[in-house]
């Protein structure tokens, strides 16, 4: 993929590569159960739902739930739904690595194409959509879309890519608060001794407002470390 068309999303031990007009818009949860969406300008694009299991789940049972939401969602706003299971050449194309996973696809207002799975190495169920306007016809970008997608790290780092910030995080370091601005995102991040914070600015010569590098940083991050200091004591 050309690295000026795609860019790459990283939440919570899962990262996927999307087209770069694609950008994090929601995000809850923690590692262990959570729920992120991806949006261009106009619709949103893709989401992603997981959440951790001591055993290993009954896929079938809970795409089946998943569909029964789906249309009695549809029945309140009036909708016709029509829900396709085992989409073949999307089962291809995720036929990748030991993880478990059943497809689907549905079209009402919107069309959208998905699968949800099951990793033995994170432990978690997955399910993942994205989303299509009526009359967009792209496959191949779809696919590329699900072929990219990793459920966890293979070197104790987790990948964190959004809004332009790109950070490699050791995975005992768990995410405890997060900003999303436009202008500003914050990442902080916490393990059993240290605390991390990441942020990045946009537009650096507004947030500097004439001052230097040095005189922005003593004013803005030693309050953020007096900030923890005072909370520890």
């Amino acid at each position: 993929m050309s690295s000026k068309k795609f860019s790459t999303i990283g939440w919570q031990g899962i990262n996927l590569t999307v087209p770069s007009g694609w950008n994090l818009t929601e995000v809850s949860g923690n590692y262990q159960a959570g729920y992120l969406k991806i949006s261009d300008l106009k619709n949103v694009r893709c989401e992603i739902k997981w959440e951790e299991t001591k055993s290993v789940p009954n896929l079938k049972s809970l795409l089946k739930n998943y569909f029964n939401k789906m249309k009695k969602v549809a029945r309140k706003q009036n909708l016709k739904i029509k829900i396709e299971e085992d989409i073949k050449s999307l089962n291809e194309t995720m036929s990748v690595g030991n993880r478990a996973f059943l497809t689907f696809a549905w079209e009402a207002r919107t069309k959208a194409v998905g699968f949800i799975g099951y990793c033995p190495i994170c432990r978690r169920v997955l399910i993942m959509q994205v989303l299509s306007p009526q009359g967009e016809t792209e496959k191949s970008m779809i696919y590329s879309i699900f072929s990219s997608l990793k459920d966890h790290s293979e070197d104790n780092l987790n990948l964190w890519s959004l809004h332009g910030l790109e950070v490699k995080i050791p995975q005992d370091y768990y995410l405890r608060k997060s900003i999303l601005q436009s202008g500003l995102v914050q990442l902080d991040f916490q393990n059993k001794k240290n605390k991390l914070v990441v942020r990045r600015y946009a537009l650096a010569n507004v947030v500097l407002k004439g001052k230097t590098l040095e005189e922005w940083f003593t004013k803005n991050f030693l309050r953020v470390f007096r900030e923890y200091e005072t909370k520890e004591k």
